[in-house]
């Protein structure tokens, strides 16, 4: 039984190895990170441990929120008052939905809703 030898590195790899090697809690500049990957490439061969969690595959990214759908759990939910232009008035108020048709049956007694 043979062992494979690691594979070897690429500029990318180092550079991301780089990045994520340093102690701060602020991101290098990647194009540093890859102008000292070149470089130590040039003089070193470096393997990638394959079982090391940095090179493990990354969680996907979670998908794209949809459309945002009414929350009718909201404390103004039950505040919101939609209104309607009436039909019959020469100025088209705006009457509450909710109250419409005791509009129409108080101003507008001859017409139908």
């Amino acid at each position: 039984m043979t062992d494979t030898p690691p594979p070897i590195i690429t500029v990318d790899d180092l550079a991301r190895a780089i990045d994520n090697s340093t102690p701060y809690p602020i991101e290098l500049n990647p194009t540093v990170c890859r102008y000292m990957a070149e470089r130590l490439l040039e003089m070193l061969t470096v393997a990638k441990r394959t079982d090391h969690d940095m090179w493990q595959r990354e969680e996907p990214p979670p998908p794209a929120p949809g459309p945002i759908s009414p929350d009718f759990t909201s404390p103004i939910a039950g505040r919101i008052e939609v209104r309607d232009p009436c039909p019959h008035c020469g100025d088209h108020q705006l009457i509450p939905r909710h109250r419409m048709a005791e509009h129409i049956s108080w101003l507008h007694p001859d017409e139908r809703t």
